[in-house]
């Protein structure tokens, strides 16, 4: 038997790599990118055109790391669910990598049932899937040594590897020597197979008892090290021992071969296997290399790809007995790979609704026939590029054709007259194709204009024809029958009948389940008739009896029972209180030959089994002995039937482990079987509430504004806030955040004693999106801006508030609250970001983004960071989030990741001097947690609080719990209609008595028996018309106004005070204090009072600069309880009444447009003025025309112009393109608007001029048409929608519902009346297709309304390569122009720039809808989802004017590409309204 050596590989250049696999290793697994598997299947072939010698796995690591994240917390059904969200992420990652197999998670599970039972449902619903869409899986992949427990390996592991055999898959396990062993792995595996630590010798164990079941699935040991895979043993060991082990694995003929641990540098593990490569290469060259294997399923030595998806046609052009048909399989391999219409996601950029065809099951060089009788009309080569390669062309009678694409040799040419079943050529994969198969396509003359499909170019489902040669050749079932269930995907189906696929044994089921009674096993090519409707992924069929092999039950005349399930609604059986009530159940099949009556029982029994024999014995309560009858109320279960007992239990009142054993007996005392059984721990007493003295760290609590209102009575007590400052995620600048929101958050928190813990990140700043496009320097410059703004902002709150830079960098992916990022990209961020804000406050608090990932990981990457920065981190603390780590109680996850302590100690040797700060730790899930659970995070959190005030407090200073509100990941301290649940709401008590902010929680206004002043912000108001342009030595009056939350009464002894803060403070007045009376009213304000503070303040002389004028409100013993400020950027002032030069302007006449001209509504005209300069000034650059009053939706919502250049005595036109807007009710309906001339000082000056026309009602002149009802323009920001979730993700409409928003318009527009909500709720039921978490799917809006057709999506630019765009190098402006003048919908995707005088955001992938291009061509008018509720009446609003920055050096065309990133365009063929 050849060699089984092969290679587990990390990312990565690898030296001698190249040299080992052209020796032809049995196996090679590498993880994050394929490129190594590509040199491996090119290298290890025998002779060229032959195939690899060498298995290929692949395992991706950016979807998920090791399993998705929750899954232990999950439900089967929600496992499943699971399965199909992350799916089409993981296809998409294999379709880039192309492998034999794919490894999908990676050691999870341990001795936990909950979780081993989850990773079965997830990894068989994954089988499921990939069948479906052609690729094949490695599954399982336990740890060395993993179950602990055989019998549990035996419960959970062989029903999912017997799955996998059935589908083609394999099984994918590791192994590894210990660390004290250092002669490596083989030493500890005896020649029988035998371990001493039953870990690098549990393969063989397993592969031995898989052989004896009869199962034939494959072992790829796909992580096989030495050392517990720590350390490099060196090369003469490292050979010897793998070359021992490789003799091992021979001994076992379904083991395919052993990847040794790891070739090239695996994160931090000093493992790298690279020193040994010419070693490596040597011995396979010794060996002879690896003869690849053939899957043992299949006869004739054919590996099967994986088992066909179930199909259905559309089309009703099915063949008839007289018209056109089928009369030959067109291949060797009834196999269809893929179905018609599958993937439409995939498939929709193409302007497809699907796969246009089927791929049918054809290795390389295997023949190609025709599917009828016809004419060969054309032949393609492969070198005129395109998609289907090598392809032959027929056409056939009654107008059908056919395509057969991806030959490796063409036999025919055009015109040849060809007949049924004739070769046409060898199969192949050239063209667009990922592995030789062949793909068919089927046409029908006229087909898509007579609606028999919805495919373009007559494209018809050839799924019928193939169906119908399959039926012909089927002979039915005949009696005696045996009537079950099987598994859908692995039975092809023609009408009523359907077959058992090739390469496949199917089992019989009793119920539509895997976990059903198995009545025995189908055979492939078995015939079946199917009786029904699928039910959970089976079908029900009837079998031949005869056909039917391994039947279940004893032998005739017997009794006996197959164990199914068990559930126990007492939920944590290790944690049971006293005296609680319960049920348990248990699912068993009548397994005998003979049927049980309603008069058998279950009766206790006394009699321990293994795994209670050191327990108590107890009947919990329940009777004696029960009938079948009394239990289930069934008279008679047959053989085959299933039955379902159910037990009410109550626990003892004394703690400990409880065991209660039940015996199945017949009518005369007969016993069947072993006994069920059960164990409980019962529960000492809940331990009570002890408050001691406070312990040296500081409390604090994640919160989300966004979700919940400020809380701030019943946070008393605490540290600190935790939570993300969204500016970009809301579409606003940092300043507009401020003020808006978290001026008043921080405020309300400060005045409490609670300091604020912002966190800066994706959601602060959007900037470049370096996630997309790698540009990470220029996003450090980005944030860095972003934080030094709100460092300023914040300035007056002092040690109040600090920063978090990022959020759970080290997270892979999968993680929807973050978004993960090497160290070579965080170290620029970290650095310029924290400069920025120690540039502004030299004294700040900055932590380090929250690691999330295990300690040894998390400190790895945080260690890299600070190589890449010189051996020093910019921060003051590093964050933490140990979620899932224990004290000694673990709730939910059977202690898998690990004790608290032992994380937090990594952290400590790794940065003695550096404080760790835990700034998430609680239970969240993305379902609701229930009552049941409170009891277990409460005791869970008391003792988290414990060990850290015990134990960890000088390394662990800050410890912040998630989370507030059961809004945020369920995983709240209070629910979401805001209740403190039981027992966790002591916890919480526990935690901030326990923080150094103790000492009260319900009420802290009295501290040490004084009462203390606080405020609350509640509004400001200026006499400015706009603070970025206040001309110098100008006056203004500005109001703030409080309310008093706190327990003094504010009098004359309290004061405002200025508080200089940085070279840009300046008071603005003459006095730098106040008595509070003077400036504030009314006073005294007692408790709960609401006050006015009234400053007039003066505009600095020097011009060009931002000013601050920071003030306190102070008690009467001079401590600061309040902040406020006045922040302007000051401009030249006027000088009108100076006797300078004064600008001046005379109206001449209307140029165009005179007033009260009627024009279609929605049609675009440029209207002009006729002036004189009449003044003494020159106007030029800085001279504007600029918007009064009106309705400035007539000129796109554009509120100023440039002014031509003019000397004094010219006359000169004055020029605003507008639109005349949608009349009103269908009434003629009259718009006016009045402008000014501004001079560059901020003056206005001439005499007024105007635009009035009268919109006249009817059809749209222009493509703006579609949109004329303004009921049906939407705002993502509108409160009856903004705060739903969107899609399946965590964002809402409000932050990310651009896109969706726009759908809605469109929908709305071609009569589908729909909001946004309604949108997102329908789009959410369209599963993948409508949502891939928070990201709207393209093809989605297509499945909503009939005749609406996908185009494309093409950027403007070649590079850079933007995510989900094409570039083709057609003109994009031209192509947009096009289809606005054929009446189709364009939504153009924009840079998001809000100007302010201090900081410029950019926001990628913000989507609007173009209507129509402005007269002189230089702009297009939009629909913007953005506009506030209460503006889109303004709307259509000028696309360059907020989004493009035109240079005049550029065309309109290429001003408007620059504007443009990509463009999205719709065809719509169908009837308004038609769903």
């Amino acid at each position: 038997m050849s060699t089984k050596f092969g290679l587990h590989v990390a990312s990565g250049s690898h030296n001698g790599y190249g040299d080992v696999v052209a020796a032809a290793p049995a196996v090679v697994l590498a993880v994050g990118e394929g490129g190594a598997l590509v040199e491996a299947r090119e290298k290890s072939v025998a002779a060229p055109g032959a195939a690899p010698r060498t298995i290929t796995i692949f395992r991706d690591q950016t979807v998920f790391h090791d399993a998705p994240p929750g899954i232990d917390q999950m439900s089967e059904a929600q496992a499943r669910a699971a399965a199909d969200q992350y799916w089409p992420q993981l296809k998409e990652k294999y379709r880039l990598n192309p492998a034999d197999y794919y490894q999908v998670t990676n050691e999870y599970g341990g001795d936990n049932p909950t979780s081993l039972a989850n990773l079965v449902a997830f990894e068989t619903r994954l089988m499921e899937l990939a069948e479906r869409d052609g690729f094949k899986l490695a599954v399982g992949s336990p740890a060395g040594g993993s179950p602990g427990s055989w019998e549990l390996w035996v419960r959970f592991y062989v029903p999912l590897i017997r799955r996998a055999g059935e589908g083609g898959h394999i099984y994918s396990r590791h192994a590894y020597g210990g660390v004290v062993h250092p002669d490596g792995i083989a030493t500890l595996t005896a020649p029988d197979g035998q371990a001493a630590d039953d870990n690098a010798g549990r393969p063989f164990r397993e592969a031995a008892y898989l052989r004896a079941q009869g199962i034939r699935t494959p072992i790829v040991i796909t992580e096989a090290g030495q050392n517990g895979g720590f350390r490099f043993p060196g090369v003469d060991t490292f050979m010897e021992d793998m070359a021992r082990y490789d003799r091992l694995c021979r001994q076992h003929e379904n083991i395919w071969g052993f990847c040794a641990w790891t070739y090239g540098k695996y994160l931090d593990f000093p493992a790298n296997i690279e020193p040994a490569s010419s070693r490596m290469a040597d011995y396979l060259r010794q060996q002879g290399g690896a003869t690849r294997p053939v899957y043992p399923t299949v006869a004739g030595g054919v590996t099967p790809p994986a088992p066909e998806p179930a199909v259905t046609t559309e089309s009703p052009s099915a063949p008839t007995s007289t018209g056109f048909r089928f009369t030959h399989w067109p291949t060797e391999y009834r196999r269809i790979n893929q179905a018609y219409n599958n993937d439409p996601a995939y498939y929709g950029q193409w302007g497809l609704t699907g796969h246009e065809g089927l791929d049918i099951q054809a290795p390389l060089n295997s023949r190609i026939f025709a599917c009828a009788p016809g004419r060969v009309e054309l032949v393609r080569r492969e070198a005129e590029g395109h998609p289907y390669g090598n392809a032959v062309y027929m056409r056939h009678d009654d107008g059908y054709r056919t395509t057969y694409a991806h030959l490796q040799q063409v036999n025919v040419a055009a015109g040849d007259q060809v007949a049924g079943g004739q070769l046409l050529g060898l199969a192949g994969s050239t063209g667009n194709s990922r592995g030789a198969h062949l793909h068919l396509t089927l046409y029908k003359d006229g087909a898509t204009a007579r609606g028999e499909t919805r495919q373009p170019r007559d494209i018809i489902d050839p799924t019928p024809f193939v169906n119908a040669l399959r039926a012909a050749e089927w002979a039915p079932p005949q009696p005696p029958l045996l009537n079950g269930w099987g598994f859908a995907t692995s039975i092809e189906r023609a009408g009523e009948l359907g077959r058992v696929k090739e390469g496949i044994n199917i089992n019989l089921r009793a119920q539509p389940s895997q976990q059903a009674g198995k009545l025995g096993a189908v055979p492939a090519g078995t015939v079946v008739r199917v009786t029904g409707n699928a039910q959970n992924d089976y079908l029900p069929i009837q079998v031949a009896e005869a056909a039917v092999t391994e039947r279940a039950g004893a032998a005739p005349g017997t009794h006996a029972y197959e164990f199914i399930s068990f559930e126990n609604s007492a939920g944590d059986y290790t944690n049971v209180q006293p005296g609680r009530q319960f049920t348990a159940s248990w699912v068993v099949r009548n397994s005998g030959g003979l049927p049980w009556s309603g008069d058998f029982q279950l009766a206790y029994s006394d009699e321990p089994v293994a795994q209670t024999a050191n327990q108590a014995r107890s009947r919990l309560g329940a009777p004696a002995s029960s009938t079948f009858r009394q239990l289930s109320g069934r008279e008679q279960i047959a053989p085959g039937e299933s039955l379902t007992f159910q037990l009410k239990l109550t626990a003892p009142l004394q703690p400990g482990w409880y065991a209660s054993h039940w015996q199945l007996r017949t009518a005369g005392g007969e016993v069947i079987g072993r006994p069920l059984w059960l164990h409980i721990n019962v529960a000492g007493a809940v331990d009570p509430i002890v408050i001691g003295p406070a312990a040296p760290f500081q409390a604090g609590m994640n919160i989300n504004p966004d979700v919940h209102p400020p809380d701030v009575d019943r946070l008393r007590g605490l540290s600190w806030v935790r939570f993300p400052y969204k500016a970009s995620a809301k579409h606003r600048n940092v300043d507009q955040a401020f003020n808006d929101e978290y001026r008043a958050l921080i405020q309300a928190y400060a005045n409490a004693g609670i300091k604020s813990l912002l966190i800066l990140n994706q959601e602060t700043e959007w900037g470049n999106a370096p996630w997309h496009n790698g540009d990470w320097p220029g996003y450090a410059g980005s944030l860095a801006r972003a934080a030094r703004r709100i460092a300023e902002l914040a300035a007056p709150f002092g040690d109040k508030v600090a920063y978090q830079i990022w959020n759970e960098g080290d997270s892979d992916p999968t993680n929807p609250s973050a978004i993960g990022v090497s160290p070579e990209n965080f170290a620029p961020v970290l650095q310029q970001t924290a400069a920025a804000i120690r540039a502004v406050d030299p004294d700040a608090t900055i932590v380090f983004g929250g690691l999330n990932t295990g300690p040894e990981n998390a400190v790895a990457y945080a260690r890299r960071v600070r190589d890449l920065l010189g051996g020093r981190l910019p921060v003051d603390a590093l964050a933490y989030h140990p979620y899932g780590r224990y004290v000694e109680f673990d709730p939910f996850y059977g202690k898998q990741f690990g004790r608290l302590d032992d994380a937090l100690r990594v952290f400590k040797q790794a940065f003695p001097d550096l404080p760790l700060w835990i700034t998430e730790l609680g239970i969240a899930n993305d379902t609701p947690i229930g009552p049941e659970h409170y009891e277990k995070i409460a005791r869970y959190m008391r003792e988290v609080v414990s060990a850290i005030a015990d134990r960890h407090a000088k390394n662990v200073p800050v410890l912040i719990w998630f989370a507030w509100s059961d809004h945020m990941r369920n995983a709240g301290i209070s629910t979401t209609s805001g209740e403190l649940k039981p027992h966790i709401k002591e916890a919480f008590q526990a935690l901030v008595n326990a923080g150094k902010a103790a000492p009260a929680f319900a009420d802290m206004r009295f501290a040490a028996g004084r009462p203390q002043p606080m405020a609350e912000f509640v509004s400001f108001s200026t006499t400015l018309t706009d603070h970025n342009a206040v001309p110098a030595g100008s006056t203004f009056a500005n109001t703030w106004r409080f309310r008093n939350t706190g327990g003094t009464t504010w009098d004359e002894g309290y004061k405002l005070v200025y508080a200089p803060q940085g070279a840009t403070s300046h008071p603005m007045m003459n006095e730098k204090s106040f008595s509070l009376a003077k400036v504030a009213s009314p006073l005294p304000a007692a408790p709960g009072d609401e006050v006015a503070i009234n400053l007039s303040l003066t505009a600095p002389e020097q011009h060009g600069r931002v000013y601050r004028s920071p003030w306190q409100i102070r008690d009467a013993a001079g401590k600061a309880f309040a902040h406020l400020y006045a922040e302007i950027t000051v401009i030249p002032a006027s000088t009108e009444g100076s006797g300078a030069r004064q600008a001046d302007m005379r109206f001449i006449a209307d140029h165009t447009i005179p007033d009260d001209t009627p024009l279609p509504e929605g049609q675009t005209f440029l209207k002009q003025w006729r002036v004189q300069n009449t003044g003494a000034r020159h106007w030029g650059s800085g001279f504007r025309l600029v918007f009064v009053e009106g309705d400035l939706q007539m000129a796109a919502g554009i509120a100023s112009h440039m002014v031509p250049e003019s000397k004094p005595g010219d006359e000169v036109i004055l020029s605003v393109p507008m639109v005349a807007p949608v009349a009103q009710e269908k009434r003629a309906t009259t718009y006016s608007s009045l402008w000014r001339l501004q001079d560059d000082r901020g003056n206005f000056f001439g005499a007024p001029i105007w635009a009035r026309i009268i919109s006249q009602p009817g059809e749209m002149v222009t493509p703006l048409g579609r949109f004329a009802d303004m009921s049906g323009w939407y705002s993502q920001h509108d409160p009856r929608w903004a705060n739903e979730r969107l899609g399946h993700g965590q964002q809402t409409i409000g932050a990310w519902g651009c896109l969706l928003t726009c759908y809605a318009m469109m929908l709305t527009a071609y009569g589908l009346r729909v909001t946004p909500a309604d949108v997102n709720r329908r789009f959410q039921q369209l599963g993948d297709q409508g949502f891939r978490g928070s990201d709207v799917q393209f093809i989605a809006p297509t499945h909503l309304l009939a005749g609406l057709t996908l185009g494309r999506n093409l950027r403007s630019w070649p590079t850079p390569e933007l995510p989900f765009t094409e570039w083709t190098g057609e003109d994009p402006i031209a192509r947009i122009d096009r289809a606005i003048a054929d009446g189709f919908t364009v939504l153009a995707q924009v840079d998001r720039r809000p100007n302010d005088a201090f900081y410029h955001s950019n926001t990628e992938q913000h989507w609007v809808i173009l209507v129509t291009r402005t007269p002189d061509g230089s702009d297009y008018l939009m629909l913007d989802s953005i506009t506030p509720p209460g503006q889109l009446q303004n709307q259509p609003l000028s696309l360059m004017r907020k989004y493009g920055s035109p240079a005049p050096s550029r065309s309109h065309e290429d001003n408007l590409r620059h504007a443009i990133k990509s463009a999205l365009i719709y065809l719509f063929s169908g009837q308004p309204g038609s769903g």
